[in-house]
């Protein structure tokens, strides 16, 4: 009698764990089905959106490189003004001395000397936007920034990059400051303001 009960449940124990088994491979079945399919969506979504900033960068680097002609870039010099060029040359020394270790100072002065070479950019190309104190005055303070910024870092980087990058505030702060005393608030260059607004 009890090895037929002993029988009679292992079968019984086989079955309950064979219908467990089923459920969980149909539930895991379910499951791998729902995943897939949000996969499938939020793969869709994402790949959608890859594309368009994909065109957006596309769009931005061929106005960029418009932009860059070595034309372009020798008739916006030539209309500068003396300040303005040296605010030029002083941004793309600031660019040029901060290779090295990458910190938030070196991506600073980056950024600071880019947007001084796109004011300055702007203005060769005629581009009337008022800045409060004159474009003088913020390529003082944006040289004047980059001097206590690289002060900062004056024992972590080598001898001479960090003397060619004082150097290049320098010449941001004497150019900003000279355009500061020389020009109106509003200092686009003489013959763009001709063309501009005559």
């Amino acid at each position: 009698m009890i090895p037929r009960a002993g029988a009679w449940l292992r079968a019984l124990v086989a079955g309950m764990l064979g219908r467990l088994g089923r459920r969980l491979s149909r539930l895991a079945a379910h499951v791998a089905g729902a995943v897939a399919s949000v996969t499938r969506r939020v793969g869709s979504v994402l790949l959608r959106a890859l594309r368009a900033v994909g065109r957006g960068l596309a769009s931005l680097l061929r106005g960029l490189l418009d932009r860059l002609r070595p034309r372009r870039i020798y008739g916006a010099w030539r209309v500068l003004g003396l300040e303005q060029r040296a605010a030029a040359t002083g941004s793309v020394l600031l660019v040029a001395s901060t290779p090295g270790p990458f910190s938030f100072v070196e991506v600073a002065v980056m950024l600071v000397a880019i947007a001084v070479i796109a004011l300055v950019y702007g203005r060769s190309e005629g581009r009337p936007f008022h800045l409060p104190f004159g474009d003088g005055g913020w390529v003082a303070v944006a040289g004047a920034w980059c001097a206590l910024l690289i002060l900062s870092r004056f024992l972590e980087r080598p001898l001479g990059q960090t003397l060619l990058a004082l150097a290049s505030a320098a010449i941001l702060v004497l150019a900003g400051m000279r355009q500061q005393a020389r020009r109106p608030a509003d200092d686009l260059p003489r013959f763009v303001r001709r063309r501009s607004y005559s």
